[in-house]
């Protein structure tokens, strides 16, 4: 729908701007102040006049029915006046009274008739503006529309486009160093109405490098009436310019750009979408004799040849007349017309502005200037590389989509430091981390540039703030149209690309996902989300961030930092806090990633690790499964003694323990041919007794020399840990790395498996390079129980959440879905002739328990016990801050119905850091009652 063109509304709109714009003046009809003091009743009265309300739908008019018009606090939150306008009611005028000066927000409310008769409102606003101490200003747009008293006494409104701003005094605001304000009244552009829209532009010269440096705001259509005001710093350099469009959108555009002025010269001109030149202002706040106004004829596009010593180098486009704007003030302005002819040995001005990062980054992934050369890019160094820098625009557009930062690539080692302004020009280039087949995302950077300082020692730009401060992201989707549209604010792929290169900030960021380090290339990773994570769906029981089958968790950010060693990096467990974090989003290994700029300190989290409540006796059996993440014998003592530790005091010594990733003898850094893992199991085991436990026996099958896939010499492989005192093994021998364990009918509806322990399907090709399968039987208080123990094909070679390809190909998948074909075709076998079978299938099976593998493993004859817990203790594993489960207990449906079956997660390794825990998955403990 278009917007509600109502005749008060504009009335009341510019009222409210111009405050806001001309700060604490007004002039009156004659050019003098009315002065309002501090404490008097200021009231706005409105008359409307049905006519003038209307609203347009589908090209047809359709009555307005009524109008709320609202006055709220600055919260928003507390109304301070309402009125309301009704149609053939009688109520014609509004007042609105305000006492106390401060800040406001005006809420319009328009009631219509639509075409089927329906009555419909639309909200606008809020608007904000401001009561100033000391001064009302009034700008009209319909004569006699608004009448202003103070103190019960009516004022003289301000007839229409026409307005008088106040003017400090020029010495003693350059001495005490105060803005100087220069005010350009637009006051007859009649022939310039069929030209369309124009941009204003801003700018100055640097002396020291005759280099001339401009903004570009908004398109706005020029009318009469329009006052351009500028704003020169006489010490800091800076520069403010102000828009105030009287015209038809009621917007008010404004940039602020922290500019070193050198000599203080300052060029403000209005130029055309093609780029022409309409007028030009230059101004000196040193008031020195070299300031120029600079014209020429109306509507025409010329050669000006117009120097003078100090801008030798420079050249104008063209300009229209003088006579179409009044430079009503300003400080050390001066005027002249130069005919073109009266200077021989002044050159052109033209080239003003350069490129703007916002345009080189552009609403999309790819620039829209790729292989272009752009020049005068201008911005602050936020943070120096070895062989680059990231830049942040000073010129920000007002579209959220299009970033204001970019990486400039050097090639080589610099000297530029964070808070230069500089200006680069160069080439726009895609880079793909890893290779452009590498699935990676591109980043856009500058390259082969030429670099010049303008200054140093600049604030740098305010960081976007991610969260609920500032921009949240999106909640669940992080690409829902294979990057066919380019849609921020609902898919997280693209939010993070309209922040690329950015400075941001987030505040009280809890982490999600624990430190974890790159030894190869000494850098960290640590997962975190805004606001303490309250803006999220659905938070484990320990404050994760719990991925399920449609929610993926965009809100998580990749904190990223390098280190020496670990004394200057944070260790942080999940559930600690930093208070704020302030960086650059940049873009590596599949994942966009947050690189601090300032040390990073957490709060401490009293993160204590779970011990399960399931306990074993002579009628319930337990069962763990635990992946001990490449355990051999020589492994570090630590780990060994940790690992005890857990089966001991965290596990409550499961009967039946089925291991994952357990190595050979000598591990991974000797390739010589050794299988057996008879030592590594002897190292676990004793350990256990040392720490307390029962003596546990082992059985195993050894694999063929790195045919299971894993860290080549390591022959992972799982296998059965078991307290001989609680538990039997049924021991069937003839098990070897390649032999495939079958089902026979003994009759009476009993099966045998032909080994135990033994390898199912070894050769099937859904096993290549993968781990084997081992099912082993025991006997427990009459009990017969068949444990598989699993670990499926890895994720590796997947497409990343945050990749090229969109969505992601579950490459892997194929492989694991094939797996789980074949044990649940074993499974199947024993049911066919034992329908009564106590089955437990377990182990790290890599993949979620919505996931296509898990459910074709589980057919109609396992029920997934994971899939019976609370939802939000349903994890096992994070990866990139996403709690998720990939090790599972699934068991048949005679345990289920018959054997009343209870698992525990227990959480003590996947939510702490690297030198917390002694693996990266959490184990599980199944309990059964066979009495």
């Amino acid at each position: 729908m278009k917007k509600v063109l109502i005749t008060a509304m504009l009335a009341v709109w510019m009222f409210l701007s111009s405050c806001s714009m001309t700060g604490n003046n007004s002039g009156n009809n004659d050019g003098t102040t009315s002065q309002n003091p501090q404490g008097s009743q200021v009231s706005l009265k409105l008359a409307v006049k049905a006519e003038s309300l209307s609203r347009s739908i589908s090209s047809e008019l359709y009555a307005v029915t009524k109008m709320d018009i609202i006055i709220k606090d600055e919260s928003g939150t507390n109304e301070l006046a309402t009125a309301q306008w009704v149609k053939d009611g009688g109520v014609d005028e509004f007042e609105f009274i305000l006492e106390t000066p401060g800040n406001y927000k005006l809420h319009l409310v328009h009631y219509y008739i639509d075409g089927e008769g329906v009555e419909n409102s639309t909200p606008e606003g809020p608007y904000a503006f401001s009561l100033v101490p000391g001064y009302i200003t009034v700008l009209s747009v319909t004569p006699g529309a608004v009448v202003i008293e103070v103190n019960g006494e009516e004022q003289d409104p301000l007839q229409p486009l026409s307005i008088s701003a106040f003017i400090p005094d020029e010495e003693s605001a350059l001495q005490q160093g105060d803005a100087v304000w220069i005010d350009i009244l637009i006051n007859d552009v009649d022939g310039l109405a069929d030209l369309g829209n124009w941009t204003l532009k801003s700018g100055y010269y640097k002396y020291t490098n005759l280099q001339m440096s401009a903004s570009d705001i908004e398109n706005w259509s020029l009318s009469n009436g329009q006052t351009i005001r500028c704003h020169a710093d006489e010490y800091t350099g800076e520069t403010d310019t102000v828009i105030t469009d009287n015209n038809s959108d009621l917007w008010d555009y404004k940039t602020t750009n922290n500019y070193e002025i050198s000599e203080k010269y300052g060029i403000i001109w209005l130029e055309s979408e093609a780029g022409d030149i309409i007028d030009l202002v230059a101004y000196n706040t040193a008031k020195n004799t070299s300031d120029y106004w600079l014209s020429a004829d109306p509507l025409t596009t010329i050669e000006t040849a117009v120097t003078n010593e100090l801008w030798p180098d420079a050249t104008l486009a063209g300009a229209f007349d003088l006579e179409d704007i009044t430079v009503t003030s300003g400080a050390g302005l001066k005027e002249g017309i130069i005919d073109g002819n009266s200077k021989d040995d002044w050159t052109a001005l033209t080239n003003f502005s350069g490129d703007l990062i916002s345009e080189i980054q552009g609403a999309a992934h790819t620039s829209p200037k790729l292989g272009d050369s752009v020049n005068n890019v201008q911005g602050i160094i936020t943070q120096v590389l070895a062989k680059g820098f990231y830049l942040q625009s000073i010129t920000p557009d007002d579209d959220p989509a299009t970033s204001e930062g970019i990486y400039v690539y050097m090639g080589t080692t610099h000297s530029y430091s964070i808070g230069d302004h500089v200006a680069v020009s160069g080439t726009v280039y895609e880079y793909f981390p890893g290779g452009t087949d590498s699935g990676n995302l591109s980043i856009t950077q500058i390259s082969s540039p030429s670099v010049e300082v303008i200054s140093s020692g600049n604030d740098l730009p305010e960081a976007t703030i991610i969260g609920i401060a500032g921009r949240t992201p999106p909640g669940k989707v992080i690409c829902d149209d294979s990057l066919a549209e380019f849609d921020p604010e609902n898919d997280g792929l693209d939010f993070y690309e309209s922040l690329e290169g950015m400075l941001v900030q987030v505040n009280q960021a809890l982490v999600v996902g624990p430190t974890k380090l790159y030894t190869s290339s000494k850098d960290y990773e640590i997962a975190i989300v805004p606001d303490n994570g309250d803006n999220v769906s659905v938070k484990t029981i320990r404050d994760g961030m719990l991925l399920q089958s449609d929610d993926y968790n965009p809100e998580i950010i990749i904190l990223n930092g390098d280190y020496t060693d670990e004394s200057d990096m944070p260790l942080a467990n999940n559930g600690a806090v930093f208070t704020e974090i302030t960086g650059i989003i940049g873009y590596s290994y599949e994942y966009y990633k947050l690189y601090a700029i300032d040390p990073l300190t957490s709060s401490t989290t009293a993160l204590i690790k779970e011990v399960t409540t399931l306990e074993s006796d002579s009628t319930h059996l337990t069962i763990g499964c635990y992946n001990v993440q490449n355990l051999s014998a020589v492994s570090d003592s630590e780990q060994i003694n940790g690992i005890a530790q857990d089966i001991f005091n965290n596990l409550n010594s499961p009967d039946i323990v089925g291991l994952v990733e357990i190595m050979d003898n000598n591990g991974p850094e000797v390739d010589d041919g050794t299988v057996d893992a008879a030592a590594t199991y002897q190292a676990i085991i004793d350990a256990i007794v040392a720490a307390g436990g029962p003596v546990y026996e082992f059985r195993d099958i050894a694999p063929r020399n790195n045919s299971d896939g894993g860290w080549g010499g390591g022959n992972i492989r799982c296998g059965f840990i078991f307290n001989p005192a609680n538990v039997s093994f049924i021991d069937r021998a003839g098990g070897t790395a390649t032999a495939a364990t079958t089902v026979s009918d003994l009759g009476s509806g009993e099966a045998e498996i032909s080994f135990s322990p033994g390898r199912i399907d070894p050769t099937n090709a859904a096993f290549d390079d993968s781990r084997k399968p081992v099912v082993g039987e025991f006997h427990f208080d009459g009990e017969k129980i068949y444990v598989i123990v699993n670990h499926f094909n890895s994720k590796g070679g997947d497409d990343s959440l945050y990749g090229s390809q969109q969505p992601p190909v579950l490459a892997s998948e194929t492989q694991r879905n094939l797996q789980a074909q074949v044990v649940n075709g074993f499974v199947q076998d024993i049911l066919d002739i034992e329908s009564d079978a106590n089955i437990v299938v377990l182990g790290d099976l890599n993949d979620f328990q919505f996931s296509q593998p898990l459910t074709t493993l589980k057919g109609s004859v396992l029920t997934n016990l994971v899939e019976t817990l609370p939802l939000n203790e349903q994890y096992t594993y994070i990866y990139k801050g996403n709690s998720q489960v990939l090790d599972h207990i699934l068991v048949s449906n005679h345990i289920t119905t018959h054997l009343c079956p209870s698992l525990d997660i227990v959480h003590i390794n996947s939510e702490y850091h690297v030198n917390n825990r002694f693996s990266d998955h959490d184990p599980l403990v199944l309990r059964i009652n066979c009495k």
